[in-house]
């Protein structure tokens, strides 16, 4: 059995939650959440929100892309690939072309990989691999009233909130040091 899709996986772990008899397609699901470790990372964090928001429902997933680092003896690249979801709100367009730093007389490659909404430039999510930073970012001209947070899911099931905070007419937030070699990021509203 290959990954078990999000809306698969969300459904599943909602009747879960709810204490829901599983069925033998759930049975099925739930055998392969057990010896796939990726499917099982997935399926525990959306328990934990489940849990957390208790109301049964997680908060809207407004995007999801995952951020791959490699050590190379250049040092570190990044390549961005979307994570699939059928709930998602705001696209990315993935793969996308490196931006240049702005230095001038740099040499080597690009150190900013970044990911474009695919409504607006605005929306953008990226890591520069000098800085160790990552970036989110989001309009809220094309997104009035939105509020929203980044949740970055590592590798070892350890989630770093980023608030995203109003600035310019764009909510923006940084994460700084961050070096863990995959992640992945949700773009996820509140109210």
């Amino acid at each position: 059995m290959s990954h078990i899709n999000d809306k698969t996986l969300y459904d599943l772990t909602r009747r879960a939650m709810r204490g829901e008899q599983a069925t033998p397609q759930d049975e099925e699901y739930l055998d392969h959440i057990r010896s796939c470790e990726y499917c099982y990372r997935r399926y525990a964090v959306l328990a934990q929100l489940f849990d957390l928001v208790g109301t049964g429902e997680p908060s809207p997933v407004l995007a999801a892309v995952e951020l791959h680092l490699d050590r190379t003896g250049e040092g570190l690249r990044a390549a961005f690939r979307r994570v699939e979801d059928a709930a998602a709100r705001i696209g990315f367009f993935i793969p996308a072309a490196p931006v240049p730093a702005g230095a001038r007389g740099a040499a080597g490659p690009d150190p900013v990989v970044r990911v474009d909404g695919t409504e607006t430039e605005e929306d953008m999510i990226a890591y520069d691999t000098r800085r160790h930073t990552l970036t989110v970012q989001l309009s809220l001209q094309q997104h009035p009233g939105l509020q929203a947070r980044a949740e970055v899911y590592t590798r070892d099931g350890g989630c770093l909130v980023l608030p995203l905070r109003e600035e310019d007419g764009v909510l923006y937030g940084t994460l700084e040091n961050f070096q863990e070699p995959e992640a992945e990021i949700r773009l996820v509203e509140y109210h």
